[in-house]
């Protein structure tokens, strides 16, 4: 089991998570699920019923990860979403990122962590990261990690 660390400095959504899980690379998976033992990755709250609802394989291994902390998006993130989101500018000239993904930036910016995620959420956060000019934000792909 993984060293316990009190202080996250990663979050993961459910995108990241689904990616770790269901990769053939075992390297990957095993450093994810060290990072959700050891508390250094967190997760979006919700992350679990959301896993539940579209994948019940995926959420019964879920399940054998203990222990799992998560973080949860507060009144201050979302304001804060809400001002990233009219600083990205309305969806006029292609898709526009749903408010859930402004909010796990905010909460990222906020607390001070890394956001961890994978293909198509992982290029709408950069795309807002880039596009609002938050260069200190470091956005990862499961990969990376």
């Amino acid at each position: 089991m993984a060293q316990k660390n009190n202080d996250p400095t990663k979050v993961m959504d459910l995108h990241g998570i689904r990616a770790a899980l269901s990769t053939a690379n075992n390297q990957i998976k095993s450093t994810v699920i060290d990072g959700i033992q050891s508390g250094d990755i967190q997760l979006f709250k919700g992350v679990s019923e959301e896993l539940k609802a579209i994948d019940e394989d995926l959420y019964a291994d879920f399940q054998t990860i203990r222990p799992k902390k998560y973080m949860k998006i507060k009144a201050a993130h979302q304001s804060h979403a809400q001002m990233l989101s009219e600083q990205h500018g309305s969806g006029l000239f292609g898709s526009f990122p749903p408010s859930e993904r402004f909010e796990c930036v905010a909460l990222c910016m906020k607390e001070g962590l890394e956001l961890v995620s994978a293909p198509k959420a992982l290029k709408e956060y950069k795309g807002i990261v880039s596009k609002c000019a938050l260069n200190g934000l470091i956005v990862r792909d499961i990969s990376e990690l």
